[in-house]
């Protein structure tokens, strides 16, 4: 039995203590917070009566360790997965036009909802089509990066393609603009999501908040393992000797002895932990953020009936239905990020009256939460700074940033508690 200590409670580090306290591993994590859960939590708010998440989440069958981190935890009831994948993409006019397999034999059921996609002409459902299969053969580590953009160009996409499409599937799978976004981690995106199964472009709908989802879960799962979790406490620095780490520091005490130290923490923090920065390459925690805007909205007489919308050549990408509340999603929100709450909610309501025919005055409260370092930038300049990194003889650094051919996401969170998982155990 080994002692590992966790550094962060957020997305990776919960699912990382899972893993890890297989085999009977003695597991405590300690978060900076007073709640676990990182950027992929929720919390209760009176004025909407009911539990939000710090940020609306969209989470898809690709997602494949996310969904089996839930289901080992017992959370499977928490969410669904659409039967057929089927998403409603919404025009300024009100226009409702779904992207909808309607078989489940693969791959026909990708080549019919793009053919089936009547925000697009022919002559570009079939140019969508072809560029997608492209990347079914095509070595990723042999090509050169530019921006998804230029790829685009490149394969001669048009602007309606860009801006129906292309352009909206960037931006809420990389929280990047389209115009400097990795062409390489774009198309890993893609494969990920259209070419290994069917499973992979279906979204998951929850039942609950992120906390109720997964969090209370997974702490429940490990303390029935004998793990700890200690919140209000971050690790402010490490003592090395030699090349271990054989000392903690908290902001509460000092910790010794273990045989494994776990950091799942994002690189500005881990900036500074004393005794870390100097141990690693230079330039590899600096990274560019970018923000992302939730905007819950309480309604009383709601009159739509799909679970989410796709708003076209808007400046909000995603709206989502709760039944008594509506959450509009604005990804690379730095534009937004400077207007105070009451525009940014004007805003969203005036875009979901236009695309939505759903009256204002139904609307009755509102809540912003910004996010300003939501996610790190996945552009052509990002490059494979740090993956999983084994800092000293018993030290690892994990976490969404650390998978660098995918965007940073819940899903490479648990990615990278797995790899981890996969070398200790």
């Amino acid at each position: 039995m080994k002692r590992i200590l966790v550094a962060g409670g957020g997305i990776a580090g919960l699912s990382a203590a899972v893993f890890l306290s297989q085999k009977n591993n003695s597991v405590e994590i300690f978060e900076a917070s007073s709640m676990p859960g990182g950027r992929a939590r929720s919390f209760y708010d009176n004025h909407f009566g009911r539990e939000i998440d710090n940020g609306q989440h969209l989470l898809m069958g690709c997602y494949r360790e996310t969904l089996r981190f839930f289901q080992m935890i017992g959370a499977n009831e928490g969410y669904y997965k659409q039967e057929q994948m089927s998403i409603p993409f919404v025009s300024e006019r009100g226009y409702i036009q779904h992207l909808k397999s309607r078989t489940s034999l693969y791959p026909l059921n990708l080549l019919h909802a793009i053919l089936d996609f009547g925000q697009l002409t022919l002559t570009e459902r079939f140019r969508v089509g072809k560029l997608i299969a492209s990347l079914w053969f095509l070595d990723l580590s042999k090509k050169k990066d530019i921006p998804v953009l230029k790829w685009l160009r490149n394969n001669n996409s048009g602007e309606n393609e860009l801006e129906t499409l292309w352009k909206p599937l960037v931006v809420s799978t990389m929280n990047t603009p389209i115009e400097s976004a990795s062409f390489v981690i774009f198309a890993n995106v893609l494969k990920e999501i259209f070419l290994k199964g069917s499973e992979g472009s279906k979204p998951v709908i929850t039942r609950k908040g992120l906390s109720s989802l997964y969090v209370t879960s997974a702490i429940q799962y490990l303390k029935e393992r004998s793990g700890k979790i200690n919140f209000s406490e971050a690790v402010k620095g490490v003592v090395f000797q030699g090349d271990k780490i054989t000392l903690i520091k908290t902001t509460k005490r000092e910790l010794t002895p273990f045989d494994e130290v776990v950091f799942a923490i994002p690189p500005h923090a881990l900036k500074r932990i004393e005794g870390i920065p100097e141990r690693l390459p230079g330039g590899s925690l600096d990274f560019n953020y970018s923000t992302i805007i939730t905007v819950f909205l309480k309604i009383t007489n709601n009159p739509l009936k799909e679970e989410l919308y796709s708003l076209v050549k808007s400046g909000i990408h995603w709206v989502f239905n709760h039944g008594d509340m509506l959450s509009a999603v604005i990804s690379c929100a730095d534009d937004w990020a400077s207007l105070d709450s009451r525009k940014i909610i004007r805003r969203t309501k005036n875009e979901i009256s236009k695309y939505l025919g759903v009256k204002e005055e139904e609307f009755t409260n509102a809540k912003v939460i910004k996010e300003k370092r939501a996610t790190i930038l996945s552009g052509v300049e990002r490059g494979p700074k740090i993956s999983l990194l084994n800092i000293a003889e018993n030290a690892y650094i994990i976490g969404d940033w650390t998978i660098p051919n995918l965007p940073a996401t819940i899903e490479t969170g648990v990615l990278s508690a797995r790899r981890l998982s996969n070398i200790l155990l």
